[in-house]
């Protein structure tokens, strides 16, 4: 047995439960500070003189955690000490969204280890917030030099540019037809929407007459650039409502160039109508469309496509002059639910690919974004100008870390590329580095797990069907 510690430097019991790249969040991957974020780490109370006493109690600690870790000394390799860390990963469960971690440490060796993750932590947070404040201010001039005539953003408010006409029903109770309606080019409409369920649907004359989006389309017979949005949840786009603009609105078949319809419900349907609808579209936006109801679990062993695979598939057929398609479906876990529910991973590369050859271009931001700078040069001056802006703090709108932090970046990386992802060789002038080995321990227990989310591969092989040439 290993003698008592005379330093008191006690052992103690750490458990740590932490998020996989797998099971709900399967096609996702974590950065070190959002690991650090995302775990909880409970350093037990009691206190251990010898390394035995505490290994012991944490066996016992294991085995009372059943849900993680039944059966863990059956997987134990022959002739195993079966010493700590304990880590429910190694059963390669991956239907789990969270893993279990049991470790036994030394007291000042754990303290020290909170210590530098929240001084990590705290270094990431000053460095995204540099990184949001210079994407921000690249999105300003990146409007500047694409001359867009309609921007709007959910994080770039300030730099959002408006429709010539807005209503929004959430704020205005009463409609008034504008007197000049035939002659707008750029229009925005919110619909509200205080019930879950809403449909946007006039088709019927009746209906019509209550409509008053659908008699402003009417009018509106110079509209180029269209924006719905909903105040509501779930507000349902029906392909009876693109029937009704087909017969109320033929205009916008031939003038509409934008459409962008981003976090609406679109059925499947309307889907597949909206490229006949609409055949002269430069761009259309359906991000935040797509809603997993549509989804029906096929018999065993059978394969069907997924709900919106073949409506994307026919509204493209219609599209030839359509240059950008906005497919973005939130952060990387609500992707998943895209490609599992709603539309294949395969079909969006193959949409890529048809875009492509057109010299367009499928984008899955989570957010609205300005086109892209018309070359690398613009884009680079834009990004150092970004920073530039940043560091002179004319207004005082940014702290002393933020703009200490954009000094450095200049001094580092004057061009500043796309690659600012906090790495821990950011951190190592601040001495620490040092947490960088154990994170990894506890950010990829298993190098076998499934892939991150550029890679596809974890796809439903029968999905891999629709990849040949679907359009």
């Amino acid at each position: 047995m290993e003698a008592v510690q005379s330093n008191k430097d006690f052992y103690v019991i750490v458990k740590t439960v932490y998020p996989t790249t797998y099971g709900c969040h399967r096609g996702r991957t974590w950065s070190d500070a959002e690991m650090i974020a995302r775990s909880e780490v409970e350093v037990l109370d009691e206190k251990y003189p010898t390394f035995d006493e505490a290994v012991e109690e944490a066996r016992i600690l294991r085995d009372d955690n059943e849900e993680w870790f039944s059966g863990y000394e059956d997987e134990l390799p022959e002739n195993s000490d079966d010493l700590p860390p304990y880590d429910s990963a190694d059963f390669e469960n991956y239907d789990n969204d969270d893993e279990v971690l049991i470790r036994v440490v030394k007291e000042s060796e754990i303290m020290k280890e909170m210590a530098e993750d929240e001084e990590f932590l705290q270094h990431a947070r000053e460095k995204s917030h540099l990184e949001s404040v210079q994407k921000s201010e690249t999105v300003r001039l990146q409007l500047l030099d694409g001359g867009s005539r309609v921007f709007y953003s959910l994080r770039h408010k300030d730099f959002m540019i408006p429709a010539q006409f807005e209503f929004d029903e959430s704020k205005e109770e009463d409609f008034t037809m504008p007197p000049n309606a035939s002659n707008i080019p750029t229009l925005f409409y919110k619909v509200t929407d205080k019930r879950t369920g809403q449909i946007i649907s006039c088709y019927e004359e009746k209906e019509y007459g209550s409509c008053n989006l659908l008699k402003l389309l009417t009018a509106c017979t110079a509209v180029e650039e269209l924006y719905l949005r909903s105040f509501g949840i779930q507000t349902i786009l029906g392909v009876d409502f693109v029937e009704a603009l087909a017969v109320k609105a033929p205009h916008l078949g031939q003038n509409l160039r934008i459409l962008s319809l981003s976090g609406l419900m679109l059925e499947p349907s309307a889907l597949a109508l909206l490229g006949q609808s609409f055949p002269n579209l430069t761009r259309l936006d359906i991000s935040g469309c797509f809603s997993t109801e549509y989804w029906e679990e096929p018999d065993f062993g059978e394969y069907y496509p997924l709900p919106y695979d073949i409506p994307l598939m026919d509204c493209l057929e219609n599209l030839n002059h359509l240059k950008r398609l906005d497919l973005g479906n939130k952060d990387q876990e609500m992707r998943r639910y895209l490609y599992d529910y709603s539309l294949s991973g395969n079909i969006v590369e193959s949409a890529k690919e048809w875009l492509s050859l057109r010299e367009g271009r499928v984008t899955m931001d989570d957010d609205n974004m300005p086109e892209p700078f018309s070359d690398p040069s613009r884009k680079m001056a834009a990004e150092q100008q970004a920073l530039l802006c940043v560091v002179e703090n004319k207004k005082g709108k940014y702290s002393e870390a933020t703009v200490k932090l954009a000094e450095e970046e200049m001094k580092t990386c004057p061009a500043c590329g796309d690659d600012a992802s906090i790495d821990v060789q950011d951190a190592s002038d601040s001495g620490i580095a040092t947490v960088t080995v154990r994170r990894k321990i506890i950010k990829n227990t298993k190098n076998n797990a499934p892939k991150n989310s550029k890679d596809l591969s974890y796809l439903r092989p029968e999905q891999k069907r629709n990849i040949a040439d679907p359009l």
